[in-house]
């Protein structure tokens, strides 16, 4: 049909680079990048990564506007940068996000991409690729510790400091 001809037209070839660190402390943010560049080959785009972690570089189709999104359950995901962007002739286009870890362990993280393109009109989303990762979050004895007293303090306070405080002024309140 003349739909999927005009559709297919609107895409075109673009470097991809992603990276995401794999392990993480639970008290600590972690931040993800995407870089989409088609003007770029990979590994060029590759060294334009600011952020650390495990690489992840591919060449895709897109549009000219483009739609990234992260999906990772166990995290609290920020947006650094808008989800949908239009892709820079001239330079790289990149998108950003700070990740919370809620628990430890292995957790799964998706970063899908899709191409926002218009058919008859109507804007319509085509899916090009979604990336997994998986990303381990490891807690610290410390971070236990810190994080039960962080969430019980008044507990602490009542059942076990008051009253060994009494215990131990209790004679010279006679």
């Amino acid at each position: 049909s003349s739909d999927v001809c005009s559709s297919d037209l609107q895409l075109f070839s673009a470097a991809l680079a992603f990276v995401i660190p794999e392990k993480a402390n639970i008290s600590e943010d972690i931040k993800a990048q995407l870089l989409i560049n088609p003007k770029k080959e990979v590994e060029i785009l590759k060294s334009e990564l600011t952020k650390k972690g495990t690489i992840t570089t591919k060449e895709i189709k897109v549009s000219r506007v483009v739609k990234a999104t992260i999906v990772a359950p166990d995290f609290d995901v920020a947006k650094i940068t808008e989800e949908e962007q239009i892709l820079s002739d001239s330079e790289s286009t990149e998108w950003l996000w700070s990740l919370s870890p809620k628990t430890s362990g292995s957790h799964d993280i998706s970063l899908t991409v899709t191409a926002v393109i218009t058919v008859d009109g109507k804007e319509s989303k085509h899916h090009i690729k979604t990336f997994e990762k998986t990303v381990t979050i490891d807690v610290t004895p410390e971070q236990v510790i810190y994080s039960w007293l962080a969430k019980y303090w008044q507990w602490v306070i009542s059942t076990l400091i008051i009253p060994f405080l009494g215990f131990l002024f209790k004679d010279k309140i006679k």
